[in-house]
């Protein structure tokens, strides 16, 4: 290989490598500058597992004042008995409200870009299913259990995919019920032609050495598709948290939930199959397609790596429905905390969150104490005054159902206006205020300056006016001065001539009398 061929190579490999640092500091930079939080973050230690490197080891020995919940739990609790009224530990918390955690649900919506645009129902439903199994991943290592949301707390989040063309995610959540405890969620993309529209309702039991979230009867999600208007009605697996007395503590999704479409006639049955004590690997997921109460495809796989389909008759052609490793992430952007309502959930818990995160449990304590004194205070007072707290964003229908006050049920049209509380296209509420209050603030001070000239300039004509007027009347005093003066001097010299004259005749008659 000759030298210049060699130079050559060298300096391509130089570019390469210097667009890879502008574009690395590029990058480095726009994440600080901006109000973004990407999951997985590379620097919060609480959500390292993020990061796809495989299966995730969901084990992990609870690090707390105690040691372990076991102490704080068993002074509380029955076997069977509901957990909802049960006080856990701090130390047990994972540093974000439940109503932050279905976001995890968004993160991952690559396989709903397209869904409006494919004509297979088949296709779509696969799609719908792909998705849904990316939202589990996104748990801290172990058991950490999300903040229990204050009566009337909400969160706010968007994805923006304006560059790629497919609009703007949005989501809303909000606690509408404290007892029990219910929290319902709107998210919607209107250039992609769909809107999630449901509730959680927890039901939490003690089992002697797992506490369990049941949500497969209790909750639902219902999934929009305007495109094609279809329905897609869905529940959630039940939550596990084991080896709470006996062996290390770690999470497991369970439970046998169904995803189905009216309009095409296709069920999926999903499984998510519990680890048994000897056998079994953990987090792994069966199930069955079904088109018009006829078997299509079979499901195996596991959650936290591939999950494949593919028809009995013909295993030799699995395809992969689900892979963990070839995610992409979508950033959420909140709006500042500074910008939250008071009872947005980053705003609410950030106090606690902070001493979570500097590992000051007794910190946390105290404010996560604080926050749930002033509900029972608030509560009691409601109750006293007989008063009924009014939902923000949620209304419930005669079926029990949370929905959304806003929903725009109509089609996409290009171009078309977000109507608030979203704001405008490609522009958060928040920061459209944010830009409205600098405008404001910029043309309240430009009128301010331009007060001020005016002002200066009266002050400056005033100034100059009462120089020239000072001016004159010096001019003037200096004239009658100049003219007094004038008049002294003639009337001294007439004087003076007068007094020549009468010396000149005195002295003529003296000398007419001397010749005489």
């Amino acid at each position: 290989m000759s030298s210049k061929q060699n130079n050559n190579k060298t300096k391509n490999k130089k570019k390469t490598t210097n667009k890879k640092k502008s574009k690395e500091t590029s990058k480095k930079r726009i994440e600080t500058a901006s109000r973004q939080y990407n999951f997985p973050s590379e620097n919060d230690p609480e959500y390292l597992n993020k990061k796809i490197e495989g299966k995730i080891e969901r084990k992990q020995q609870i690090k707390g004042k105690n040691g372990s919940i076991i102490f704080a739990l068993l002074k509380q609790v029955k076997i069977g008995m509901d957990l909802n009224r049960v006080t856990l530990p701090t130390f047990i918390l994972e540093p974000r409200s439940f109503l932050e955690r279905f976001s995890d649900f968004l993160v991952h919506t690559d396989p709903l870009k397209t869904l409006s645009i494919t004509e297979d129902p088949m296709e779509r439903m696969l799609k719908i299913v792909d998705w849904y199994f990316s939202g589990w991943h996104l748990t801290p290592a172990g058991v950490k259990k999300p903040y229990n949301p204050i009566y009337g707390e909400t969160f706010r989040g968007i994805i923006n995919h304006m560059e790629s063309g497919h609009g703007i995610t949005r989501l809303i959540t909000e606690q509408v019920s404290h007892h029990p405890p219910i929290s319902a969620y709107y998210a919607e993309n209107r250039k992609q032609q769909y809107y999630i529209n449901g509730y959680i309702y927890p039901k939490s039991k003690f089992l002697g050495n797992s506490a369990a979230s049941l949500l497969t009867e209790s909750s639902r999600m219902d999934f929009h598709l305007l495109s094609h208007d279809e329905h897609y009605f869905i529940q959630l697996p039940d939550y596990y948290a084991r080896g709470v007395v006996i062996g290390s503590l770690f999470a497991e999704v369970c439970g046998k939930p169904v995803i189905y479409c009216k309009e095409t006639g296709i069920k999926v049955k999903i499984v998510f199959a519990a680890k048994k004590f000897f056998k079994g690997k953990l987090n792994e997921v069966k199930g069955e397609i079904y088109q018009n109460d006829k078997l299509v495809y079979n499901i195996s796989g596991f959650w936290d790596d591939k999950i494949h389909y593919f028809n009995k008759k013909k295993k030799n052609e699995k395809k992969i429905l689900f892979d963990l490793k070839k995610l992409k992430y979508n950033k959420i952007y909140v709006p500042p905390i500074e910008e939250q309502d008071e009872f947005e959930s980053r705003r609410l818990w950030k106090e606690v969150t902070k001493g979570l995160k500097n590992d000051d449990i007794d910190y946390a304590s105290k404010y996560k104490f604080a926050l749930e004194e002033k509900q029972r205070e608030d509560r009691n007072t409601r109750k006293e005054d007989e008063t009924l707290w009014e939902t923000k964003y949620f209304d419930e229908d005669e079926n029990g159902n949370w929905i959304y006050k806003h929903i725009n049920k109509n089609k996409y049209q290009e171009n078309e206006e977000i109507e608030q509380p979203f704001g405008k296209p490609g522009i958060p509420i928040w920061e459209e205020k944010q830009r409205l209050k600098k405008l404001k603030k910029s043309k309240k001070t430009s009128k301010n300056e331009k007060t001020k000239k005016n002002e200066k300039t009266k002050k400056n004509e005033k100034t100059k006016k009462n120089e020239k007027t000072k001016k004159n009347e010096k001019t003037k005093k200096n004239e009658k001065t100049k003219k007094k003066e004038k008049t002294i001097t003639n009337e001294k010299t007439k004087k003076n001539k007068k007094k020549k004259k009468v010396n000149k005749e005195i002295k003529k008659s003296k000398e007419v009398v001397k010749q005489n």
